[in-house]
């Protein structure tokens, strides 16, 4: 199921089983912490920058200032995504789906029936290439513009990283247990193109259509020029560079840029292959460059911009105010919001998934994480002080362990486990996003591990509160969901 609009509080249109639903409340979900979600960042020809973050189920679009907006939400989890030259963005989501949406943010489904996505991209004619796979089967597929779809080549489970040159030529790793890299023109014409690499990872084209290509065995950057021929670029990166081809960027210049997670850097590799790390310490959640050849990396709660003589800046940041004036800081002492105009708040020393501010910064939603759940906790803004508004928890809690009552009768499930202590139940009540300064959206919902070898049952409820001027806050509207769209809790 695919769910995309702009927030607008416009009706969304969502497809379940052949029924059209519509839904007048914004549909956004945010199910798994900060610390483990898949980001991606992709600029459009006029400078804009697309950042997808798979916890909120959002594509969030930033203009060239930082200003940043919601350009599209989605119920399923979207997992990839990809420009092309006409700026219309496609999304992959976890439903196996791809969305087409136009520069104004109208949606329309493209594609369905994927297995797994990993990762995609355009050419320059606009023929979208997905590289699709599941436990057994992976495949690269096309789809032209008008959404026709051909396999262009079938593999192992792992035909996952791919490029493009120029001339439309797909450049492919045969096999990462294997060394062979396989180019298939336009026409489908398939030509192995080298051998060499023994465990090959990433593959990518520069603008002279030289092809790189990691080699993990051996921890090289190999470099082959059109013609095929193999020189070393780059050597000593064993366990440094990570697989993902979305993480293993060439800007115009030359200058190669490369990330691992279990590394925690970017590196950068000039024309010659000489290496300089710009980046430590910093989990690396997407890349991408611009048209001038910035770097711009997306890590927990910031986007930072690299120059392409290694200046730093911060280009976006999820723990400052709109209006700039306070932060939220956390570190191992525990989290409190810190800046000029508002005294300090301390916010405990429990995990800190994040903050979310309201438009005018005049509140804000604190979501913590425990072993088995997740809690949110409103502030509002008074007198210059922070104050600690109702918990929604014990209101939105009621009617959640109403609906999973209900749901184990209709299973005639007799017995239900809650030992929290054991890890038996989950419960999670999840602020997602505000959408104007006195709305915000909560996901409340559970799991529970019942007797009779049932199942884990588990309920799912997306809430609009609405804040009045004095701090209090009601439902205003409530809508129940699937565990398909709400994933795992």
């Amino acid at each position: 199921m695919n769910v995309s609009c702009q927030l607008n509080r416009s009706p969304i249109v969502s497809r379940c089983d052949q029924l059209v639903i519509v839904i007048t409340i914004v549909l956004v979900l945010t199910l798994a912490c900060s610390t483990g979600r898949a980001r991606e960042l992709a600029f459009d020809t006029k400078g804009n920058l697309f950042v997808m973050d798979s916890d909120s189920h959002i594509i969030f679009k930033f203009l060239s200032d930082g200003t940043k907006n919601t350009f599209a939400t989605f119920v399923n989890q979207p997992t990839r995504m990809a420009i092309d030259s006409s700026d219309n963005l496609f999304v992959a989501d976890s439903g196996g789906n791809i969305s087409k949406l136009a520069p104004g943010g109208i949606s329309k489904k493209f594609a369905t029936g994927l297995k797994n996505p990993h990762y995609m991209t355009c050419d320059r004619k606009g023929n979208l290439f997905v590289s699709d796979s599941d436990s057994e089967v992976g495949s690269i597929v096309k789809f032209t513009p008008d959404g026709t779809k051909s396999t262009v080549a079938t593999g192992g489970p792992d035909m996952w990283a791919f490029s493009l040159d120029s001339s439309g030529n797909l450049y492919l790793l045969g096999d990462r247990t294997g060394s062979s890299l396989l180019k298939i023109t336009p026409a489908g014409v398939r030509i192995t193109f080298a051998s060499g690499p023994s465990g090959p990872e990433n593959v990518v084209c520069d603008a002279a259509d030289n092809l790189f290509v990691y080699d993990k065995d051996t921890g090289s950057i190999l470099k082959f020029s059109p013609d095929g021929k193999a020189t070393t670029f780059a050597t000593n990166l064993k366990d440094r560079v990570d697989w993902f081809a979305n993480n293993f960027l060439i800007n115009k210049e030359g200058y190669l840029f490369a990330s691992s997670d279990s590394y925690s850097a970017v590196l950068e590799f000039s024309p010659l292959g000489s290496e300089t790390t710009i980046a430590t310490d910093i989990r690396v959640n997407g890349l991408a460059l611009d048209q001038a050849g910035d770097l711009f990396l997306d890590s927990a709660y910031a986007i930072s911009k690299f120059t392409p003589n290694g200046t730093k800046s911060t280009f976006a940041s999820d723990r400052v105010s709109p209006d700039k004036r306070c932060e939220y800081r956390f570190d191992q002492t525990g989290g409190r919001i810190m800046g000029p105009g508002a005294s300090g708040v301390d916010l405990g020393d429990e995990t800190g998934i994040g903050v979310l501010w309201s438009p005018d910064s005049k509140r804000f939603a604190f979501n913590s994480k425990g072993h088995h759940y997740i809690e949110t906790t409103f502030y509002e803004l008074r007198s210059g002080n922070w104050v600690k508004l109702r918990s929604p928890g014990d209101e939105l809690g009621r009617i959640v362990d109403r609906a999973g009552s209900a749901e184990m009768v209709k299973r005639h499930v007799r017995q239900i486990q809650r030992r929290l202590s054991s890890g038996q139940v989950s419960e999670r009540r999840q602020t997602l996003q505000w959408i104007d300064a006195n709305t915000a959206i909560v996901h409340a919902g559970a799991s529970w591990d019942v007797a009779d070898k049932v199942p884990y049952v588990k309920v799912h409820f997306l809430f609009t509160l609405k804040f009045d001027q004095q701090g209090n806050w009601k439902i205003v509207e409530t809508h129940q969901i699937t565990d398909t769209e709400a994933g795992d809790v």
